[in-house]
């Protein structure tokens, strides 16, 4: 089980770096982390599929994120279905244009696509504290 955390901290450290780098300045290409099947629910609101992700990402304003904290975890085979899969946390400030900074809670399942060998986000839930 070692290793499962070692590769999840790996996994979580790299997705954190990559997303919120992306998302601040390179938002038109944050949707490659996505699958078809991938889902946001950002604020109580769902949004399924790289297109409909893709049209939420361009209806947001530019931000700064503040990262205080995340934590990665592996996900059971058991639960998983013997895929690879990751639980991150991550927990900061967003200010978005025009507004104050806001506390955020931002969790991730990720998991590798088997043809590509590349991590991409399954499923995401974003929530303003």
């Amino acid at each position: 089980m070692s290793q499962a955390i070692h590769d999840a901290a790996v996994a979580g450290d790299s997705l954190v770096a990559e997303f919120y780098e992306r998302y601040q300045t390179q938002r038109d290409n944050l949707v490659q982390l996505y699958s078809d099947s991938s889902s946001v629910m950002w604020n109580g609101n769902l949004y399924y599929g790289t297109e409909a992700i893709r049209g939420l990402l361009a209806q947001l304003p530019q931000c700064r994120f503040s990262i205080h904290s995340y934590d990665a975890q592996p996900i059971t085979a058991a639960a998983s279905g013997n895929i690879a899969v990751t639980m991150v946390s991550v927990a900061g400030y967003v200010q978005y244009a025009n507004s104050s900074p806001k506390p955020f809670s931002h969790t991730f399942v990720i998991q590798i696509d088997v043809t590509s060998n590349a991590l991409f986000i399954q499923s995401e839930c974003m929530r303003f504290l």
